[in-house]
């Protein structure tokens, strides 16, 4: 699991920062969470066999739908499909228009040091910092589906907003 400096920033120029905690398997299994400050988790990204799940732990609601590069768009500002996303994370060629995806250090495969999407006027960039084992069996990760005990609803009522987002540290260098 990668642990990274996120940086996402939109076409009005709005950005937060974040710290990220990464999974991702291929063909299309990814499970990311963003932590606040203080290492709670804030929101929680899951996706796998062709579906995906946004959940906010703290409103205790998961918004899950089908993982095209329409929904993607929604979440991430970029118009890539899950699978699209996870290889490119993982170091695999991938093809699509409206977007930009580059990866450091090129050529390796796993998890990169650097990523950087761009495409319809957002930025997800993706720094490591470092790489910690996981603690918890990888069947449970990139399954797309939500954690119990989560009100349900629709990913397309997902608002972007609800993003969380902390102060720059001085690790965002």
């Amino acid at each position: 699991m990668g642990v990274y400096r996120a940086h996402l920033e939109d076409p009005g120029g709005r950005s937060r920062r974040f710290r990220l905690l990464l999974y991702a398997a291929l063909p299309d299994r990814i499970h990311g969470e963003i932590l606040s400050p203080v290492g709670t988790t804030e929101l929680i990204l899951d996706g796998g066999g062709g579906r995906v799940a946004v959940t906010l732990p703290r409103k205790r609601v998961t918004y899950a739908g089908d993982a095209d590069a329409e929904a993607l768009e929604m979440v991430l500002g970029v118009p890539l499909s899950l699978e699209q996303l996870v290889q490119g994370l993982l170091g695999n060629e991938v093809t699509g228009t409206g977007y930009e995806l580059d990866r450091e250090p090129a050529g390796r495969t796993g998890l990169p040091d650097l990523l950087r999407i761009e495409g319809s006027g957002h930025l997800l960039s993706l720094r490591l910092k470092s790489i910690q084992p996981l603690r918890v069996s990888t069947s449970t990760l990139g399954n797309g589906e939500p954690p119990p005990d989560m009100e349900l609803r629709p990913l397309t009522a997902l608002d972007p907003v609800d993003l969380p987002n902390d102060p720059p540290s001085e690790d965002d260098s």
